[in-house]
């Protein structure tokens, strides 16, 4: 069984709910795998984190979602893409809208010239923000929170290192929700 693992790194500029900091880092994990049947990739599961690492244990809500779980965007392409909703806000992500319980959630933009690669073949690592922001942000270098391109020294949020660390590894730390 063939099965390969696309992360989608979410950088948001603050976090803006209750607790607010400077810098949200979210991540989607989807793993697919290759179903000869069909003879296409198909979602098998998929890491949402939900205020992943939050010392205050009730806040953090990541898991992996399997896929009957989650609602997909056309029915008849069952398993292809799931639909993921992420909470206004606070950026946390859900497969499913009443699992994002405050009901407010909030489209987000893949932005496809932003493909950071893969362990071994590292596109960007040091990037600056695709809207203007003034900070430096790391991806594959531990370089301390990430702090949403704000730069300056206020409390950020887990840097994607930790993300890209644990999700390299093969069986993954992320599989059991601990770095």
């Amino acid at each position: 069984l063939d099965v390969v693992r696309i992360a989608y790194i979410l950088g948001y500029h603050r976090d803006t709910g209750l607790f607010s900091h400077d810098g949200d880092s979210e991540i989607i994990i989807l793993e697919v795998a290759y179903d000869s049947y069909d003879n296409r990739w198909k979602t098998s599961r998929a890491f949402l984190s939900a205020h992943y690492g939050v010392a205050n244990p009730p806040a953090d809500k990541s898991r992996w979602w399997w896929y009957p779980e989650f609602a997909y965007p056309n029915p008849s392409h069952f398993k292809w893409y799931p639909r993921v909703w992420v909470a206004d806000d606070k950026h946390a992500n859900y497969g499913s809208k009443s699992a994002c319980n405050s009901g407010a959630c909030e489209r987000v933009e893949v932005v496809r010239s932003r493909n950071i690669g893969e362990r071994n073949h590292k596109l960007i690592d040091r990037t600056t923000s695709v809207q203007g922001f003034p900070g430096t942000e790391w991806f594959w270098t531990n370089n301390g929170d990430f702090r949403g391109w704000l730069g300056g020294t206020n409390e950020g949020s887990t840097a994607y290192y930790y993300f890209l660390s644990a999700f390299m590894s093969w069986p993954s730390t992320i599989d059991s929700n601990v770095f």
